[in-house]
């Protein structure tokens, strides 16, 4: 009870400090670079790394950044806030560990998220492979930051039905995994 009592002036004030401030600000900037200046927040910035010209995701890349360091200070101070209380509860409560409780809070085993972690280590690869091959896409020997969600469309768009959706989708996931394609 003194710990949910306490929650608002302790780890959820600093959430909703952190929320309200980066929700808020903007930075001005010229996504694409050639393009007139103007004001955009953290969730248009966002939408900008997904562009299909280069120059544009860089230009939201850098735009991001620049407004995230200008309240390093403060995000540092919300995080330090978050754990620090993470870390007192945990104590307190007589947990080995924050894991202890998180896996607690969240219901689930260590053996669960021990194969959850084994699961996304033998994936690692294929992950590999793809960010590999969306490089060469990209005509580039590696991706940049910027690039990481950079669109891998070719050709005109595409209107398609619920079921031609759901046949292209299994279709193209059974020639990466035949696994994939049965969980699509």
């Amino acid at each position: 009870a003194l710990a949910a009592a306490l929650d608002g002036s302790g780890a959820g004030a600093w959430e909703r400090l952190h929320g309200d401030l980066v929700s808020r600000r903007s930075i001005r900037a010229s996504v694409p670079p050639d393009a007139e200046a103007r004001d955009y927040g953290l969730a248009e910035l966002a939408v900008a790394l997904a562009d299909d010209r280069e120059d544009a995701r860089r230009a939201a890349f850098e735009a991001r950044t620049r407004l995230l360091e200008r309240d390093a200070f403060v995000h540092a101070a919300a995080l330090n806030g978050v754990k620090g209380q993470t870390l007192e509860l945990a104590r307190r409560r007589g947990w080995r560990s924050v894991l202890e409780s998180t896996l607690f809070d969240n219901a689930i085993e260590e053996d669960s998220l021990d194969a959850m972690r084994s699961a996304t280590a033998e994936a690692a690869p294929a992950l590999r492979r793809y960010l590999r091959a969306k490089a060469r896409f990209l005509g580039k020997d590696a991706l940049a930051w910027w690039d990481l969600q950079a669109p891998v469309a070719t050709g005109e768009p595409r209107t398609f039905s619920w079921e031609e959706a759901r046949a292209f989708v299994t279709e193209r996931f059974g020639r990466f995994s035949d696994g994939l394609a049965a969980f699509a």
